[in-house]
């Protein structure tokens, strides 16, 4: 059976936009996935997370794309955190930079919350840098709790306007 899943890909650690382009590449080579469509580049700031001071951080470079895969949600994410790894990422739950962050925010329209992996992703509706790229490709995609489509919430989240459209 085949299944839609929506991905965030963010870097802000060495080569950002190699990064970014290996991971794509590696991506479309998941057994039973394929890369449907990819949203522009953009590059933004770090998110301030409880006062920590980020200013030494280097910008993201953010992207979203959409799959087709026939593997189930835990397989994907085990597939994209072997990418994650081959790219130098060493922790998953950190704010540091990294070469690597690849998320499933939405996989079909399935709801689930275990230890590892909850979707829809837990913050998607808060950060622009996910929404505004995932807006490019899947506006209408509905968000299976908020019962909100990509683009209403898009239009609400704060920091849209601070992402820079760049080229790939």
């Amino acid at each position: 059976m085949e299944h839609t899943a929506a991905i965030a890909l963010g870097s802000n650690q060495g080569d950002r936009l190699k990064h970014l382009h290996n991971a794509l590449i590696k991506i479309s080579h998941i057994p039973q996935t394929s890369l449907v469509t990819q949203s522009s580049l953009y590059q933004t700031e770090p998110v301030t997370r409880d006062g920590v001071d980020n200013t030494h951080i280097p910008s993201y470079y953010n992207a979203a794309i959409l799959i087709k895969t026939a593997l189930k949600p835990q397989e994907l994410l085990r597939a994209l955190e072997i990418i994650e790894q081959d790219a130098g990422r060493t922790t998953k739950h950190d704010w540091k930079p990294r070469p690597l962050d690849l998320d499933i925010l939405f996989y079909d329209d399935i709801t689930l919350n275990t230890p590892k992996l909850t979707l829809p992703h837990p913050h998607l509706h808060e950060r622009a840098f996910v929404l505004v790229p995932l807006e490019e490709i899947a506006a209408k995609w509905i968000h299976p709790v908020t019962k909100k489509t990509v683009a209403q919430m898009t239009k609400t989240v704060e920091g849209r306007e601070g992402l820079q459209r760049l080229s790939w």
